[in-house]
This record gives C-alpha cells, structure tokens and sequence, in this order.
C-alpha cells in the first residue's frame, strides 16, 4: 500500500506536493490506482497484474514477439519490458519459443489461460473505463493533461527547460 505524504505527518513531517514532486505524486497516483484495482481484479477473477495489462495487449497484438518488440510497441524500456515476462510465464499467461532467426531472443505469445484472461479483461475493462470517467467528472480530464505532459516532456525535456527557466528573486 502506498503511504500519502502529500502532506505533513508524524512520519513525514515535511509537506510533498507541489511542482517540485510532480515525478514522485505521479509514482504515488500510479501505486494508489493500482493498489485500488488489485480487489477489482480478483472479484473479476483476473489473474494478469494490474501494471502488466498494457504488455498482455501488446502480446495478443504482435504474437510472437521479442522482448525489443514490445518495448518498442509500449514505448517502454527494454529492461521494464524484460523483468515483466519471466512472472507472465509464470503465471501461465505467456510462453515462449527462441527466435529461429535469433537463437539469442525469445518469442512471446499467450497461452491458452493467457487468451481466456484477456477475454477476462476485454469485459472488466468497460467497468474500470467507468469508475475512471467517474473521476474525471470530478476532477477534469485527468487522462488528457497526462497525454499532454508527456508529450510536452519529450518535446521539450526537463533538462532544456531548466536551462531556458527564469531563476525568480535571486536572478541577477
């Protein structure tokens, strides 16, 4: 369970919030949404992890594919995509077969269990849509200004925004 430190407390004393910890609210927003939809997920009798669901797409869209083709579907790091798979073969949702044009990769695909989970989600995921349009009725379009801030962000990274930034009061 995530701990919300967002503001102060007896074990967090100094208040987190604000622009300066956009990255570590976001990290807290993520675990918060999926510490919230594991029980969902049970009581739907879904097995795939709640952070993997995107992967187990990308896999039912590009079977057989390589741990590089995934990444470059999810446009996620190699290395994420990697530490992901070996638990979805475990957990029987995938299984593999090395590449006869690369002996040095191995191809993903579901299994059976894999394709019947992904039936699974293809129904519980009208309701989760749901109760996140319930939050956006309540707060704003929530999905939009994330889209929006990545896009910003690889347009224009922090690093070239520090440096072009006004230093405020102390600006010479």
């Amino acid at each position: 369970m995530s701990t919300d430190v967002s503001e102060p407390s007896e074990r967090a004393p100094y208040p987190i919030r604000g622009r300066l910890y956009l990255a570590r609210l976001s990290e807290e927003l993520s675990d918060l949404i999926t510490d919230q939809c594991v029980p969902v997920f049970a009581e739907g009798g879904l097995v795939i992890p709640v952070k993997s669901c995107s992967l187990m797409l990308a896999v039912q869209a590009h079977q057989p594919a390589s741990a590089r083709k995934l990444a470059d579907a999810l446009e996620r790091s190699h290395q994420l995509v990697s530490q992901k798979l070996p638990k979805l073969v475990d957990l029987g949702l995938l299984e593999w077969e090395i590449d006869p044009a690369d002996s040095r990769q191995k191809l993903y695909r579901l299994t059976e269990t894999g394709k019947d989970q992904m039936r699974v989600w293809q129904q519980l995921q009208h309701r989760i849509d749901a109760a996140y349009a319930q939050l956006e009725n309540e707060i704003g379009d929530i999905t939009g200004m994330l889209r929006s801030a990545l896009s910003s962000l690889r347009t224009q990274p922090i690093a070239e925004r520090v440096a072009t930034a006004n230093t405020g009061p102390n600006e010479g």
